[in-house]
């Protein structure tokens, strides 16, 4: 499963408000800041421990028939079983909020029926006789599933349970199409076919699904014939041989468009590669999932071991409850997917494609035994979309994609910090956090590092090999990557997936002649947690060469003395030191500092170091600037700019521009060429918003125009319109009217400011009109130009405005759309209280503060209904 992040607009409201930040994690020894001790999470009753296996569910055979006007699905299951080791008389099935209306044994002749007692969460069912391990059976069961009734449960990951969404089933709901999916992790496929639900069960699988024939049908397997019946319906067998768990199982029906692709594995098998998307996004499904059957060639080739299954296919549903999810060669992919060639241009979700497709090596060949383990499953996906950047752009894309997930991981650890492992969550959903995904994928590349590529490579190959199709734990992979690679790796595994938090470092440089002294000082993250042991290394730059030397740090205060020569290293043969810095692939996950003169910092922007070096060079000198430290118009300062800008990694580029006070000529050639001729839209959008201050009026204005006028990117589209706006309101304007009819959220945006900085009444309704239609992932960003726009309005416009925002706070999907909400309520609150201690007037003193107080009084009670853990902790 993935979960996507978003990143866009928020920068384009940052611009309209005029306000700029450098994300800066990495600086000078004075700036560590030591997290508070965190916050202990509450325990729950008991370890969650890996479910006893009592049965063993080997083959599910299923006919449903979706009952649209009802929500319901009719089905019969026909499973095969057998006691997984103890005798036993009794079987236990998950069926939750399930019509069961009968229960039989399957015979040679005539089914036997069967007594049983219906729960709402299970059935117990009472066998025919006391059966042994050798001895299987078949239970028949005519079920009705109400994935309505299902008691629903909201988490960060996966914010519905009930297993079978019926999406538009009477057709009247505008411009969304009628679907049904399904939605089995963690443990929902029992909302829809009885079924032991958990991830240590694995079964082979039938599904014959009746639907009206102009629908498609998606599902596990292959799809062996279709039969089309004199009512106008059409029943689709599929068919999966080789097993997996139950909530790996799927289905899906829908008006989609199958692109048809395929892929030839290494040893000669043909297989089917599908893409399916609602017809309007039919001619870009190649453009959306094209490279997939690369991906699979690249993952069948650095794991040794071919894709495994009959088909793979991805279809894109609406209204979906998480990011994507990994069914068993049938992977589903929510609406956002979904993207025009335009919308391409500026961003894609291959990162999600990787995700899903590698876990079908690591979560559907092998699955995780119990969910406190769901770092088998989730941190070799993660993993999985780092390894298809670097093949597919090279290392430092893939650097950038570590370092993006690692501050994912760093801004949870704010209120979180837990084993990746860990056998007292509360409820299996806790577990699909930064931890598991950010973390666990990080460690892996750690681990990658302590080991070298091809040990452990040929150690994930091991694992694959001596593990297929079963369930997994974590100590499975340890001792694979230990047979291959002779080490003890119990002391990593302990430390990095079975111990809370990582490691605080500072360090500092001091030369004297020929001599470095390197000074470390290392905390916990969490008080009272043992220091880390950490495997890194020293690399000492110079003007024709560079030494690395290994570095073990494990002490909470050390310092090393280095010789910057010897008879292997002469200064005739490297020339001048430069500078040294710690870590200098980027591999180790810490939060590190490093105090050393500016002029290191400028030198180690150096393209040929790693991404990593760049940008925590980069990220100190912005904060050199902030604190007044580095002079901007210094030639220093200038050079370093320049090689910044012309960085061959675009996100070192943007930075470059968020810090650029001060350009020199040349500098201003250089901002041109990059707003003009750059392939990366997110970078000349961010040139682009420079213009008006770097050019004059006359040369800046009909270059925008132009822009507006032919440019086919969204994102270019939004900072050329943004940058009109502060130079010509009135053309700004007449060309927004023209580009209102664009369906894309970025140009939106800012259609709306150009439409307040006219008319602010006109452009609150627009953005509010916005919101309405916005989904859970534009919400946030809508709703902060919304908050914008709005505090430069009156208190009272503001309060005008508030139920728009109430309703964000109790209806949000996401939790940070709630948190949203909460805090533009809280803005207009204070802002109700400021006016009214300001008000000299006692009646408008007297109907402020009662406002303020009705306010408050709204707030606390929406307060009372939330009941994210995360959330709360912010809102606290």
């Amino acid at each position: 499963m993935k979960i996507k992040q978003l990143f866009p607009l928020v920068a384009l409201v940052l611009f309209f408000s005029s306000c700029t930040s450098i994300r800066n994690s990495r600086s000078n020894e004075e700036d560590i800041v030591l997290l508070p001790e965190i916050e202990v999470l509450p325990v729950a009753q008991k370890k969650r421990g890996t479910e006893a296996m009592v049965h063993d569910l080997i083959h599910t055979k299923l006919h449903v028939k979706p009952i649209w006007e009802k929500r319901e699905l009719h089905g019969k299951a026909e499973l095969r079983l057998k006691p997984y080791f103890y005798p036993s008389n009794k079987l236990i099935l998950d069926a939750k909020a399930m019509l069961i209306q009968e229960v039989g044994l399957k015979t040679d002749s005539f089914p036997t029926a069967l007594s049983f007692i219906n729960t709402g969460q299970q059935i117990e069912i009472q066998l025919d006789k006391t059966y042994s391990r050798w001895e299987e059976y078949t239970i028949l069961i005519d079920y009705i599933a109400r994935p309505d009734s299902v008691k629903a449960a909201s988490g960060q990951a996966i914010t519905d349970n009930r297993g079978l969404y019926f999406i538009n089933p009477d057709s009247t709901e505008a411009n969304k199409p009628t679907q049904l999916w399904t939605q089995g992790e963690t443990e929902s496929s029992s909302c829809w076919f009885p079924t032991i639900d958990q991830p240590n069960e694995r079964m082979t699988q039938e599904l014959f699904i009746n639907v009206e024939e102009q629908y498609q049908t998606i599902s596990n397997g292959t799809l062996v014939y279709s039969n089309y019946l004199d009512d106008g319906t059409r029943t689709d067998y599929w068919k999966q041989e080789l097993s997996h768990a139950p909530y790996l199982a799927m289905m899906a029906v829908g008006d989609f468009i199958r692109a048809v692709s395929s892929w030839e594995s290494p040893s000669g098998r043909n297989i089917p590669v599908h893409y399916y998307v609602e017809r309007e996004y039919g001619p870009y499904a190649f453009k959306i999932f094209g490279n997939t059957p690369e991906m699979m060639s690249f993952y069948s080739e650095l794991l040794d071991y071919e894709y495994p299954w009959e088909k793979y296919a991805q279809v894109v549903v609406r209204d979906y409850v998480s990011g994507a999810m990994e069914n068993t060669s049938a992977v589903i992919h929510g609406e956002f997917m979904q993207q025009t060639d335009r919308e391409l241009l500026d961003d894609d979700y291959e990162d999600v494609i990787a995700h899903e497709l590698f876990h079908h090596w690591f979560g559907d060949l092998l699955t995780c035994e119990s969910w406190s383990h769901l770092d088998m499953n989730e941190s070799f996906a993660t993993y999985g979309e780092y390894l298809w950047e670097e093949h597919k752009y090279g290392k430092d894309a893939a650097d950038y994609h570590l370092w993006e997930s690692a501050d994912g991981y760093f801004s949870e650890a704010e209120y979180k910090q837990v084993p990746i492992i860990r056998f007292d969550y509360q409820n299996p959903d806790d577990m699909f956090d930064a931890h598991s995904y950010n973390k666990g994928g990080h460690v892996l590349h750690m681990l990658r590092g302590e080991l070298g590529d091809s040990a452990f490579f040929k150690g994930m190959s091991l694992y694959l090999k001596r593990n297929e199709f079963q369930d997994v734990e974590t100590d499975k992979f340890r001792l694979a990557m230990e047979e291959v690679s002779g080490r003890d790796l119990k002391p990593f595994f302990d430390q990095w997936f079975f111990s809370a938090g990582h490691p605080l470092v500072m360090a500092s440089f001091f030369v004297a002649e020929d001599t470095l002294q390197l000074a470390t000082s290392q905390f916990s993250s969490r008080e009272g947690a043992p220091l880390f042991e950490l495997n890194t290394s020293l690399e000492l730059c110079f003007e024709k060469g560079k030494r690395i030397i290994p570095l073990f740090l494990s002490k909470a205060e050390e310092v090393m003395n280095y010789s910057l020569y010897d008879k292997e290293y002469t200064q005739q043969d490297l020339g001048a030191f430069l500078y040294a810095h710690l870590d200098p692939k980027g591999v180790l996950l810490w939060n590190y500092t490093e105090s050393k003169p500016y002029e290191w910092w400028y030198a180690q922007l150096d393209p040929t170091n790693s991404f990593s070096a760049r940008l925590n060079a980069l990220e100190s000198i912005a904060l050199g600037v902030e604190k007044g430290e580095i002079t901007p118009s210094d030639p220093s300062y200038q050079k370093m700019l320049t090689a910044a800008l012309n960085d061959p990694h675009w996100y070192i580029a943007y930075l470059a521009l968020t810090m650029g006070d001060v350009f020199s000529p040349k500098n201003q050639a250089l901002l041109e060429d990059i707003a003009f001729s750059k392939k990366n839209t997110t970078l000349r959008a961010e040139a682009i918003k420079l213009l008006p201050y770097q050019l004059n009026k006359e040369n800046a204005i009909p270059k925008l125009k132009g822009l507006l006028k032919n440019e086919r990117s969204y994102y270019v589209l939004a900072a050329s319109l943004a940058a009109l706006q502060n130079l010509d309101r009135a053309a700004a304007y007449e060309l927004a009217k023209g580009l209102e009819q664009e369906n894309n959220t970025d140009l939106q945006s800012s259609i709306a400011w150009v439409y307040y900085s006219n008319n602010s009444k006109e452009g609150l309704d627009y953005t509010v009109e916005l919101l309405n239609k916005a989904d859970d992932e534009d919400a946030y960003d809508i709703g902060s130009l919304l908050l914008l726009e709005l505090q430069m309005e009156g208190v009272q416009t503001q309060l005008e405005y508030a139920p728009v925002f109430e309703n964000m706070a109790e209806n949000g999907a996401e939790w940070w759309n709630r948190y949203l909400g909460y805090y533009a309520l809280e803005s207009i609150y204070d802002e109700l209280l400021r006016e009214a201690e300001k008000a000299t007037d006692t009646a408008l003193k007297d109907r402020l503060e009662s406002q303020a107080k009705d306010l408050k009084t709204r707030i606390s009670f929406i307060k009372q209904q939330e009941s994210d853990q995360e959330l709360l902790y912010y809102l606290d």
